[in-house]
């Protein structure tokens, strides 16, 4: 017997795209709970673990990401609100250390208007990043960063490229997250909120935020003499839980060494006989044994910090 295709009514087939577009709502709220769960920023943990900040963070990037569909939500943009949110809590606590108990204070109101600035901060930042951005594509904004990335390693590094390449590490492995947070996972909110003046309020570069690329970079180089000496699986480990303690001095120094570095790659490209500037001092390739340990250390310290939280999502 022949099959013949059953035919849906308009209304029945309004009702399907309906429960398909409220699944996909469900979906992309579960995700962003997920992942806002997951945020603590170093040297804020208690800030992101509490009720408020949570329901902000949550509103804003769902209803972003249901807004913009054509990007959509990606992980690492909860990553990306994180200082935004404390640079507009700031405005509300009048400068006042950024505590739980502080938000707890603030009224209704005043968390309304936060949250819809957030919104508009985050919108505005992706705004600026759109040029980078190939929706159509699904790439982000750090993978068309990563090109230049590697070819600023190329040319100031081209020893620790190889090096780098001889261990099957591609940078998509180590600077892809730096490139996708604008280097916030690798500094501690303070000094994130720094390095984010500088990234931000640059206008100097091909687009908006390549100046990461530098930051990047330089920081890359600063671990070049301990990195050549490593195993594979020690330099994943450096590379990922690297054990750097900052503080606003060593900040200021990788900022430097960034725009040194760019400065020179510009002038490079323009003369190739132009000579690469002098970077901040590294530690001795002979203290690589010991730096490792440290990450390793480390390394373990954040995940028994982690354990509370994933025993709490279990129960």
């Amino acid at each position: 017997m022949r099959d013949f295709a059953v035919l849906e009514s308009p209304a029945t087939h309004q009702a399907r795209a309906a429960e398909r577009e409220e699944a996909q709502l469900v979906a992309l709220y579960r995700q962003v709970v997920v992942d806002v769960v997951r945020t603590h920023p170093v040297g804020a943990y208690q800030l992101f673990e509490c009720e408020q900040t949570r329901g902000a963070l949550t509103r804003a990037l769902f209803v972003w990401s249901h807004a913009h569909s054509d990007l959509g939500y990606f992980q690492g943009l909860n990553e990306l609100v994180t200082p935004l949110f404390v640079a507009l809590l700031c405005e509300q606590t009048d400068g006042a250390r950024i505590t739980p108990a502080a938000v707890a204070r603030l009224s209704a109101e005043q968390l309304c208007a936060v949250e819809a600035r957030l919104y508009d901060c985050l919108d505005a930042l992706m705004g600026a990043l759109v040029p980078l951005v190939d929706a159509a594509a699904s790439h982000l904004h750090s993978e068309h960063m990563l090109v230049l990335f590697d070819a600023v390693l190329r040319w100031a590094a081209p020893r620790l490229a190889e090096n780098l390449e001889r261990k099957c590490l591609c940078t998509i492995q180590y600077a892809f997250r730096w490139c996708l947070c604008l280097f916030l996972r690798e500094l501690p909110l303070r000094d994130a909120l720094v390095a984010w003046d500088h990234i931000i309020s640059d206008r100097d570069g091909p687009a908006f935020g390549t100046l990461t690329v530098y930051i990047a970079a330089a920081y890359l180089l600063q671990l070049a003499p301990v990195l050549v000496n490593l195993s594979t699986e020690d330099s994943v480990m450096l590379l990922n839980s690297p054990p750097i303690r900052w503080d606003s001095t060593a900040t200021t120094a990788l900022l430097d060494a960034a725009l040194a570095l760019r400065h020179a790659h510009t002038a490079a490209q323009k003369s190739p006989a132009a000579a690469l500037p002098v970077l901040p001092d590294v530690p001795p390739p002979q203290t690589w044994y010991t730096i490792v340990q440290k990450a390793k250390t480390l390394q373990q310290q954040q995940q028994q910090q982690r354990k509370p939280q994933q025993q709490k999502q279990q129960h």
